[in-house]
Formats: C-alpha cells, sequence, structure tokens
C-alpha cells in the first residue's frame, strides 16, 4: 500500500500542486470492507508506519513524513486515528505484564494501549516523555538517590495538570535502559477517561515501564501497576516499592519510594526500612512478633486495600470491531463462611425399665369380737 501513497503524492502535485512532502503524516483512507475482504490485510481498522517513512524536508515540514492508512469502515473514530498517527512519532503499543488475549494492546489508561473505561484516553506517561509532552519528569530519582531502606517522598501532580507532572526512576535492580514512570490520573472529562463513571474523583498512581532509546525508540510500554490512597505497589522483580500516602487536588499525590535491601526487617534499631513496607524498626511485625514477611521473587503485588494490579480492561485492537476483553479480573469474592457443622444429637438414656408390680399386701386378719359390755349377761 506504500506505492499507492506514492502514486498519489505524483497525482497530486501534478493535479493541485499540492506537495505531499509538506505534510507530518499522509493518511489515506480505504473503501469500506477493504480490509476485510482483500486477503492478506487481515481486517484492520488502521496501520500505519513505525516512525517517518520520508525524511524530505521542504520550507513548511522540518520533520518528515509518516504514512497513514485508515479503514472506511472506522473514518470518525478519532482515537483509532490517534492511535496510528502515534506510530508514525515512533510510538509502539503500550502493553501490560504478560499481555492479554490481542497481544501486546492491553494497558486501559493509554491511546496506544486498550478501549476500556469510557472509550477515550490520552497517552500514558512514558509515551507523553518520549513525544515530549511532558519533556522534564517533576523527577528524575537514581539509586544515589534512593538509599536503601530509606523512603524518598515526593510530589506528583494530576498528569492533566502540566507538562511535568511523572516522576521517573532508574536504577533499583531494573535491567540496563529501564525506566519506571509514576504518574497520577484521573478522569478528566471529555477527553481523558481510563475508568467507567463509578471511579471519577478517583485518583490512581500509575506505574509504567519503557526500555526504548534515542537510538531504538520503537519499544512497548508496560503498564506494571495501579493503586489508590493508603496502598503499597511492592516490584518484586526489582528493588523498588511505592506508597501512595495521601491526595490534594491542589498539591497532588503524597507518594514515597523505597529500594529496599531484604524481603523481611533485619535490624530493629537501626532507623531503616530494610524491607520497605514503610514500617521502621519496632513498627514492623518481624520486630514486635518475629513473624518473617518475606516474599518471593515474582510479579508486581499491591499491599493494602487498594486497586490490584492486574488491568480489567479490554485493550484496543486495531481489527474491527475488538471484542472487549477482561485484563485484570476483579479478585475473587471471599467464598462464604461454612455453615456451622451441626451439633451431633444428643444420646439419649436408655429406657428405664418398669418397677416389678409391688405385691399385693396380705388381707388383715378380722379384729376378735368384742366382749359384751359388762353388766348385760344373759339371763
Amino acid at each position: 500500500m506504500t506505492k499507492w501513497h506514492y502514486w498519489l503524492d505524483a497525482w497530486a502535485i501534478k493535479t493541485y500542486g499540492v506537495n505531499a512532502s509538506d505534510y507530518h503524516h499522509r493518511v489515506m483512507i480505504l473503501p469500506s470492507g477493504f480490509s476485510g475482504t482483500v486477503a492478506g490485510c487481515g481486517g484492520f481498522a488502521g496501520r500505519a508506519t513505525a516512525g517517518r517513512v520520508s525524511l524530505i524536508r521542504t520550507p513548511v515540514n522540518n520533520w518528515g513524513s509518516g504514512h497513514v492508512w485508515w479503514s472506511g469502515n472506522n473514518v470518525g473514530d478519532l482515537e483509532i486515528l490517534f492511535h496510528e498517527i502515534a506510530h508514525n512519532y515512533a510510538m509502539a503499543h503500550a502493553n501490560v505484564v504478560g499481555g492479554c488475549n490481542t497481544n501486546d494492546q492491553c494497558d486501559h489508561t493509554c491511546i496506544m494501549g486498550g478501549t476500556g473505561g469510557q472509550g477515550i484516553r490520552c497517552f500514558n506517561a512514558p509515551h507523553n516523555w518520549q513525544v515530549g509532552w511532558a519533556s522534564k519528569p517533576v523527577r528524575e530519582l537514581g539509586d544515589s538517590d534512593l538509599p536503601y531502606g530509606n523512603p524518598t517522598a515526593v510530589r506528583i501532580p494530576a498528569q492533566m495538570n502540566g507538562l511535568n507532572t511523572s516522576v521517573l526512576v532508574k536504577g533499583g535492580g531494573m535491567p540496563t535502559n529501564r525506566k519506571l514512570f509514576l504518574s497520577v490520573r484521573l478522569n478528566v472529562y471529555s477527553y481523558d477517561l481510563p475508568w467507567q463513571f463509578w471511579d471519577d474523583n478517583v485518583p490512581f498512581l500509575l506505574m509504567h515501564t519503557y526500555d526504548g532509546t534515542d537510538g531504538n525508540p520503537y519499544s512497548t510500554t508496560v503498564f506494571v501497576g495501579e493503586i489508590r490512597v493508603g496502598t503499597i505497589w511492592r516490584d518484586n522483580k526489582s528493588n523498588i516499592s511505592v506508597r501512595f500516602d495521601s491526595w490534594s487536588k491542589d498539591s497532588g499525590a503524597a507518594v514515597r519510594i523505597c529500594r529496599r535491601s531484604s524481603g523481611e526487617e533485619r535490624e530493629c534499631a537501626d532507623g531503616l526500612d530494610e524491607d520497605c513496607n514503610f514500617l521502621t524498626d519496632i513498627e514492623d511485625l518481624n520486630c514486635r512478633a518475629g513473624a518473617s514477611s518475606e516474599t518471593k521473587a515474582g510479579e508486581a503485588v499491591v499491599v493494602g486495600s487498594g486497586r490490584p494490579t492486574s488491568p480489567s480492561r479490554g485493550p484496543v485492537s486495531r481489527r474491527t470491531p475488538p471484542p472487549r476483553p477482561l485484563l485484570k479480573q476483579s479478585p475473587p469474592s471471599p467464598r462464604p463462611p461454612s455453615p456451622p457443622s451441626p451439633r451431633p444429637p444428643r444420646k439419649l438414656a436408655p429406657p428405664r425399665k418398669p418397677s416389678p408390680p409391688r405385691k399385693p399386701s396380705p388381707p388383715r386378719k378380722p379384729s376378735p369380737p368384742r366382749p359384751p359390755p359388762r353388766g348385760l349377761g344373759r339371763r
């Protein structure tokens, strides 16, 4: 289909004097039904080049151009156009840990991922940073800024409140080139609605990773955590733990970031929080009761009563139309308590044997006749 673009470029300049190289994005709208019926197209709703296809500069375009193909069945769906144009800027898809049934488009908080929530959303924090919309995070932290067991407090504004609204963390036991982005999002009508309406006015602290570099920017972002106020996110594949302490509409989110040196509190009088559960020394159950809280290595976990980290919204498939899968299923409801076991029946005492019949008393002997009264003799 790239050849079609080149043919149309030549036709446009010859017929109308329009130089296609003046435009960053050259969008071709395909006939309805085309992508679903032509062999090899696979029924896409939108497709684009990953990065620029042309580096030609003109007096009005010093960047170059990318190509986009938009299915006629989906013309008018601006989410699709937004998504495809982002590919021209070398943005890859937005995924979650483990993927989902549409492979790598599973992050409900980014236009490069899913279509959960209310159907429209902005970029996630690493994609904002990549495209230059958030050119400088509010804080950048490395190992020297995160001493073991000593949480670092930061303030993070809501993403829609400005350009510098994320925290970027490097090191902490993460792979080379990996960057952890922390951002705060809420439903903001009418253009950034990653959650359903019942979560309106609820702030979420989001964690994303991105491994791209200047030389290789086309790298998938990964949504690794989402928590509410009062809960902890712990990445057991690195040494990083994060707690969302509080929220203010004016000053943003109060957050602490901690680098673990141990899976449990080992020293109870050193003023450090070795296991980064945000309980220091005697506050920690390990120091009070000697119970171990060490966690085995695994995926990121949430500690507390917040939202589970595994997303629950379906992804954007660029196919038409995508079914909405459930990616972060809600945690299973607790099983109802088992009914109390019935009390065993009381053992009845054996029936008492009837008492033997009482022997009848012998008949009383008749009393002898009384003598006649004195003075009354026979005559």
